[in-house]
C-alpha cells in the first residue's frame, strides 16, 4: 500500500484500510528512501527487492527486522552516495493475550 506523504499537504484525505493481525505478524512503514535507494548504476533497490529480503525475515524480531533490510540495502547501493532519507518503522503484534503481572 502506498499514497502521499502524511503531513506534507493540509486537509489532505486517506484510504482507510483495516487489517487482522495473527500473533507473530509484522507491519513494515517505510519511506520512499527505501526502495528508491540507488547503486552506482543508478539502478533502484526497488519494491521487489525488499520483498525478497522481508521473506527471508519473517521469525526476526522488529528491530533485526530493520536492521536487516538496512544491510540488504546498503549491499544494494554499495559506496553510491545516499540521496534520499531512509525511515522504517516495523510493528510486531504479539497476540491479544494480556500480561499478567505478578
Amino acid at each position: 500500500m502506498s499514497g502521499p506523504v502524511v503531513g506534507a499537504i493540509a486537509k489532505l484525505s486517506y484510504r482507510e484500510l483495516t487489517l487482522r493481525l495473527n500473533p507473530g505478524d509484522s507491519i513494515l512503514f517505510y519511506t520512499d528512501g527505501v526502495t528508491e535507494a540507488m547503486n552506482t548504476k543508478q539502478e533502484f533497490y526497488g519494491e521487489e527487492s525488499l520483498v525478497v529480503s522481508l521473506e527471508t525475515l519473517q521469525n526476526l524480531d522488529s528491530e533485526h527486522t530493520i536492521k536487516s533490510v538496512i544491510d540488504s540495502v546498503h549491499r544494494h547501493v554499495l559506496d553510491a552516495p545516499q540521496s534520499d532519507d531512509i525511515e522504517m518503522l516495523c510493528i510486531r503484534f504479539l497476540g491479544n493475550n494480556p500480561i499478567h503481572s505478578r
